[in-house]
């Protein structure tokens, strides 16, 4: 998720064929990561809570159906509650888990150097994201090669229990995302993903938007590991279209799809292969 996402350009239609069901085992293939039930349901319900209280000046409704999403909005304006320290009982379990879980994911820096407080320089934003009956988020990617941003993972936690809401499916790549109440999981922002549509209730997920430069960049490597990240965030483009894609018409969403991938290889330089998608 993102306050504004690349490739939210015209809809197109939907693609409405979800994603394969992967067993956790097998998310990592796909670029995600997960941490089954590593917030209590009062945590989750503390989390809701912290930002209505303390972030209601951020308050918006994006409702862009013709860009492909409708949503609620609730940011940690100008990181405010992050520098009182108040989210850092959430970094600090999200840092625990991230060390059991995604010590491999493309950070693009050394999460066993961080502490709480140290994890904060590496946070772009922290986001409430709220869904309701009718909203969606269509395939979008928030990182783009040349972009000026180090955007690096997108940190997420399921606030609301099943029975809430129904529909609102996350889908990162070809990869549909099964996520409980308290879960925790992690995916390169880079990647194509999206919200299903809600089809009923209410859905709440808290975004952590993490970015490489921070306390613990390891300058050396910077070069390298961004152009590690890239060429993975290529290949996951690549195997959506290749597989996903190719079940869904270009009624159903396909086209979407085709337009996403050809703006970041536009983006990294390959101008002729993006004009190939783009005719």
């Amino acid at each position: 998720g993102s306050p504004g996402g690349f490739g939210t350009s015209p809809r197109m239609g939907v693609a409405r064929v979800e994603g394969e069901p992967v067993p956790d085992k097998g998310l990592s293939e796909h670029g995600v990561w997960i941490s089954r039930a590593a917030f209590t349901p009062e945590e989750c319900r503390k989390i809701v809570d912290t930002f209505v209280d303390k972030c209601s000046s951020g308050l918006h409704e994006d409702s862009r159906a013709d860009m492909g999403v409708k949503r609620i909005n609730r940011p940690d304006v100008g990181g405010a509650v992050r520098a009182s320290g108040e989210f850092d009982w959430i970094y600090e379990r999200v840092l625990e888990r991230a060390r059991e879980v995604a010590g491999d994911a493309p950070w693009g820096f050394d999460i066993d150097l961080l502490a709480p407080q140290t994890f904060r320089s590496h946070v772009e934003f922290d986001l409430l994201h709220e869904f309701q009956k009718g909203y969606f988020f269509d395939f979008h990617i928030d990182a783009k090669p040349n972009d000026n941003t180090q955007r690096s993972i997108n940190v997420n936690v399921m606030l609301s229990p099943r029975e809430d809401y129904t529909g609102g499916g996350l889908q990162v790549g070809a990869a549909q995302i099964n996520a409980e109440q308290g879960d925790l999981y992690f995916y390169p922002a880079a990647f194509p993903h999206k919200v299903h549509d809600v089809t009923g209730g209410v859905r709440h997920t808290l975004v952590i938007a993490t970015k490489a430069d921070g306390a613990a960049q390891v300058a050396a490597k910077v070069e390298d590991l961004r152009t590690a990240y890239w060429q993975a965030a290529l290949n996951n483009h690549q195997a959506l279209e290749n597989g996903y894609a190719k079940r869904a018409s270009v009624e159903d969403g396909a086209a979407k799809l085709l337009w996403i991938q050809g703006e970041f290889l536009d983006s990294a330089g390959y101008t002729d292969a993006a004009d190939r998608l783009f005719a």
